[in-house]
């Protein structure tokens, strides 16, 4: 197995989120903070959220594709709404 197939198996399932996203329009970005650190980046689509934030706890980045019209955001003060 080449370096190529087993890097694609290994980034998939990271990667194949952006195919729920694929022709839908983007509506709004919202960010949040703590102390100047990045913790949360929300893209709003026409029905899905792409919701990308830190887990400080593990030094993680985490993301998750949701329906726009279930999502509630994770209580941070978020920029980006005007």
């Amino acid at each position: 197995m080449s370096v190529k197939v087993k890097a694609a198996e290994a980034l998939y399932p990271l990667l194949s989120i952006f195919h729920e996203l694929d022709g839908l329009a983007l509506r709004k970005v919202r960010h949040g903070s703590i102390e100047g650190s990045f913790c949360i980046l929300e893209f709003h689509f026409d029905t899905k959220v792409l919701v990308i934030q830190t887990n400080d706890e593990d030094d993680a980045v985490e993301m998750e594709c949701v329906k726009a019209d279930t999502h509630r955001s994770s209580g941070k003060n978020l920029a980006g709404d005007g």
